[in-house]
């Protein structure tokens, strides 16, 4: 009995086969397209701050949106996939769900140059077209905002910080009356910058005469009701900072975790002052700072950073953030 229920299900599976072919034209059926994926080194993830790791992540992710793949992270690599848990899956849980974590023989990937200065965009038509499915590109830092700004409101959703971190910023500001001034928020950057014959830290005099510009600027609008933040990685500093400015109220944020500024600048900062032009830390805070606001930074040029030998402007400095300069006639700083 079995066995003819077997031949009966061949047969009626036979004429179902036959109908589909006769009764409805298959010559434009188009097979179902296999996915492809797109990974790179992602050296930062491992070894690097905050603001690094953030380009090259996010970086990415654009770039395989822009190329039609799939991001994703090699599990074969244990190093890489346990700090990619730890630090983009716990701080930043909707950036992560964004990758795929694959197992694939290094033998199915096929790598291919890209990025080659820190800061200047590669552009991706140039991989656009690789048929094979699996495809890492090699390079590293992928700092350009170019990468990913076609993305840019699901960006500013995959790395708004957890609710824990917004919790501790409002804490710096007890009185409703701080939390509706206007903020001028400076990021300060010194610790190995300071150090490191590469990068170019804050420099105070500079910082003071930003800062009296930026208060000028917006002092008709918002007369009396202003406020100055410091974030950064050197309380010291900025709080001598603060001894140079009066009249008006200001304020130093703790160091603490990375994500207590992000969800501060976020949330309160009008306007945010880069006063270390090469600081990716600095860079992420203006550009997923507050909506609406302003962003300035001082022209790399004029510091003596390194960075500026591996970078094109253009590419890393969005075309609406402003570029201070200051003025040798009498040390004033203004727009550029």
């Amino acid at each position: 009995m079995k066995y003819f229920h077997i031949i009966g299900y061949i047969i009626a599976l036979t004429i179902s086969i036959h109908f589909v072919f006769v009764y409805f034209d298959t010559s434009n059926w188009v097979p179902v397209k296999e996915s492809k994926y797109l990974t790179a080194t992602l050296f930062t993830v491992n070894q690097a701050g905050l603001g690094n790791c953030l380009f090259e992540v996010v970086a990415l992710r654009g770039i395989a949106q822009t190329t039609n793949r799939i991001a994703f992270v090699n599990s074969n690599e244990k190093e890489l996939i346990g700090n990619f848990e730890k630090r983009i899956g716990n701080s930043f849980p909707e950036l992560y769900k964004q990758f795929e974590i694959k197992n694939v023989d290094k033998d199915d990937i096929l790598r291919v140059p890209f990025q080659g200065e820190c800061c200047i965009q590669t552009h991706p038509r140039g991989i656009k077209n690789i048929s094979h499915q699996f495809m890492h590109i090699e390079g590293a830092y992928y700092q350009s905002f170019k990468y990913f700004d076609h993305i840019r409101e699901d960006v500013r959703e995959w790395l708004k910080p957890a609710d824990k971190y917004f919790l501790i910023a409002d804490s710096y500001l007890p009185k409703k009356e701080q939390k509706d001034k206007f903020k001028i928020c400076t990021h300060i950057r010194r610790g190995d910058f300071a150090t490191d014959k590469m990068h170019a830290p804050t420099n105070s005099n500079f910082t003071i005469r930003a800062l009296k510009f930026l208060v000028s600027e917006y002092d008709f609008e918002h007369h009396n009701n202003m406020m100055l933040v410091f974030l950064g990685n050197d309380e010291k500093f900025e709080n001598e900072l603060r001894t140079q400015i009066q009249n008006i109220d200001t304020i130093t944020l703790p160091k603490s975790d990375p994500e207590i500024d992000l969800a501060f600048s976020r949330k309160y900062c009008d306007v945010v002052l880069i006063t270390a032009p090469s600081s990716t830390f600095g860079w992420w805070l203006g550009y997923l700072s507050k909506t609406g606001n302003e962003v300035y930074y001082e022209d790399i040029l004029e510091t003596g950073d390194k960075v500026a030998y591996q970078m094109h402007q253009q590419d890393f400095y969005p075309n609406n953030w402003i570029k201070l300069k200051t003025y040798r006639r009498d040390g004033s700083v203004n727009k550029l």
